[in-house]
């Protein structure tokens, strides 16, 4: 029987959460025989590979486990997806959670449903306190062709959002960059390049766990992590780049979106670092590798007001432009 969706969890160091992960897909009986999971552990150094074996032992139908050296969050997506033989595929951090109830509806919806890309809604949550991400409600429930609908708001895609057609996405022969940070983003656009047909799933799956210590998304996390941003903004505008001439309505503004955000938050991070000569001199020469790409996108995603006057400014002095971008950070 063809598994109906595989759901790759990438897991590094995750023993104290990795449970209430696989627990959470595993909740109900109808929804584990329409599953495959993909537990792939990134050389983990705790029991994270003992409590995924214990899961395969007893759920040798559902649960498999790629144990691996580690290789960071884009290399387990390129593990899972060599193995993925679900029709649909989407990802899961092992820090994280699906909701059960709503993962059983989507696994039904999925049985009948023919897009290339499913977009929903997901849960952002903090503590006891959640809120609901639309991510484009005005994608129809009916399966159309991206070049069919139009955005009514800018707005990024996420990963956490996305369900991707297993054979299109491997079929794309892309692979994710390796020990590196932020690699979603690459994940982001190549389930939209991918993509000839797209509907939407009304129902939040994906519970996405914030505000946890050493989460890249925190300044700190960004500031450690920031040349990691500019290798993915670099390895974004090339992908974009190979497949522009491919990217019509809907899907080309959503892959806009994504390389703009790409761009914008490389610039933002990259003042971040501490090494002032360092980071003017990888900022001028990111400035330089976007005009050479010639792509109206890329000046987009490269003339925010802040990065217009940085820019303007030659990052000089970087010491302001750090603590601004700081501020912003920290305000959302």
């Amino acid at each position: 029987m063809e598994k109906v969706l595989t759901v790759s969890i990438a897991a590094y160091n995750v023993e104290k959460t990795l449970r209430e992960a696989v627990d959470s897909l595993l909740a109900d009986a109808r929804s584990r025989e329409k599953l495959e999971i993909i537990i792939v552990n990134d050389g983990s150094r705790d029991r994270t590979g003992e409590i995924a074996r214990e899961y395969a032992e007893r759920y040798p139908d559902t649960v498999k486990v790629i144990d691996k050296e580690n290789g960071g969050y884009g290399s387990t997506i390129n593990a899972s997806l060599g193995r993925a033989g679900g029709k649909y595929y989407r990802l899961l951090d092992g820090d994280d959670r699906y909701d059960p109830e709503a993962l059983r509806n989507l696994l039904y919806f999925l049985e009948n449903c023919e897009a290339d890309l499913v977009m929903m809604p997901f849960r952002e949550v903090r503590g006891r306190e959640s809120k609901i991400v639309e991510n484009h409600p005005e994608i129809p429930e009916e399966t159309v062709t991206v070049s069919e609908f139009r955005l009514k708001t800018v707005g990024l895609s996420s990963m956490h959002g996305m369900t991707v057609r297993t054979e299109k996405l491997r079929g794309l022969g892309e692979s994710i960059t390796e020990h590196c940070y932020y690699t979603d983003t690459e994940f982001d656009l190549d389930c939209l390049v991918c993509a000839e047909t797209i509907c939407r799933f009304d129902q939040p799956v994906y519970l996405y766990a914030l505000g946890i210590e050493g989460q890249s998304v925190s300044i700190e996390g960004m500031r450690a992590h920031a040349v990691d941003m500019l290798l993915v903004a670099r390895s974004v505008v090339d992908r974009y780049e190979r497949y522009e001439k491919k990217l019509t309505g809907g899907g080309r503004e959503m892959a806009e979106a994504t390389v703009r955000h790409a761009v914008s938050m490389a610039f933002k991070l990259l003042t971040l670092l501490e090494d002032g000569k360092m980071a003017r001199g990888k900022l001028l020469d990111f400035e330089s590798f976007l005009g050479e790409k010639k792509l109206e996108v890329c000046r987009k995603g490269s003339r925010s007001t802040m990065v217009r006057i940085m820019s303007l400014c030659r990052y000089r002095p970087l010491w302001f432009w750090r603590r601004a971008v700081e501020r912003r950070l920290r305000e959302g």
